[in-house]
C-alpha cells in the first residue's frame, strides 16, 4: 500500500522533509494490530498515514537508549504519534513506507536504526534485518544496520521498514530512522570527470564528436 506520493528524487532520509511535524517523504502504511478501543495510546489511531518526527527528543528514550537526533544530522527519528508515546502497550508492527522515482542508475547505500526489531523491503523483497541478536539496535549504527540496493533511472520503487515493537506494561516507545546515500554508477562519475577537464567554452558533445572522427 503506497501512502506517500512518489518523490521526484532519490530516497529521502527520515525527518528531512517535514511540515507541521509530519514527515512528507515517509508515511505509515499500516499498524498491526490496529490501535483501537481504550488503549492508552488510542489518540494515535487516527495518525495513519502520517509518520511524525519524534518529539521531544530529549529525555527517555533518547540518550539512554535511542541514538540522539543530533548524533547524525542526516536524519531524525520518526514514529507513529506526536508527542512521542513512551507508555506501555501490546506488541505491534509499524510499517513505515516511502515511494520514490530513481533519477539515475545508481547504488543506494543505507543505514537504519529501529526500536525494536525491523525488516527493510524494496518492492516487497527483504534487503535488511535488524534483530534481537544485534545488541543496541537503536543506540548506534553497526555493521548489521547497513545495506545497499541498485536502482534504474526512471523506475519507481517502494521502501518499507517494518518495525516490530515488543509489548510491555511501561517504557515502550517505538520508532525508526533511515539514512541513504546515492553512489553514482562509474559511467556517470567518468562523465562528470570529463566535464571538469573540458577547456573553457568547450562542450562535452563537441569533444566526444571530435573523438569519434579521429
Amino acid at each position: 500500500m503506497t501512502v506517500v506520493a512518489a518523490q521526484a528524487a532519490m530516497v529521502v532520509n527520515t525527518g528531512v522533509d517535514v511540515s507541521g511535524g509530519v514527515d512528507q517523504a515517509w508515511g505509515l502504511a499500516s499498524i498491526n494490530p490496529p490501535i483501537t478501543g481504550n488503549n492508552p495510546d488510542n489518540a494515535a489511531a487516527s495518525s495513519l498515514p502520517n509518520a511524525y518526527v519524534a518529539t521531544p527528543d530529549t529525555g527517555f528514550p533518547f540518550g539512554q537508549y535511542w541514538l540522539p537526533n543530533n548524533a547524525s544530522p542526516a536524519s531524525l527519528w520518526i514514529t507513529y504519534a506526536t508527542p512521542l508515546y513512551t507508555g506501555g502497550d501490546i506488541g505491534r508492527t509499524f510499517d513505515y513506507e516511502q515511494t520514490f522515482i530513481a533519477t539515475a542508475n545508481a547504488t543506494i547505500d543505507f543505514r537504519w536504526l529501529s526500536d525494536n526489531d525491523s525488516y527493510v523491503y524494496l518492492n516487497n523483497t527483504q534487503i535488511g534485518y535488524n534483530g534481537p541478536a544485534n545488541a543496541n539496535n537503536y543506540a548506534t549504527f553497526n555493521t548489521w544496520t547497513y545495506g545497499s540496493f541498485n536502482v534504474a533511472a526512471g523506475q519507481m520503487y517502494t521502501l518499507d521498514v517494518d518495525v516490530d515493537n515488543i509489548g510491555q506494561d511501561s517504557g515502550n516507545p517505538t520508532g525508526m530512522r533511515f539514512e541513504a546515500t546515492v553512489v553514482p554508477e562509474p559511467t556517470a562519475i567518468a562523465a562528470a570527470a570529463l566535464l571538469l577537464l573540458l577547456p573553457l567554452g568547450a562542450s562535452a558533445s563537441r569533444i566526444l564528436h571530435r573523438n569519434r572522427q579521429v
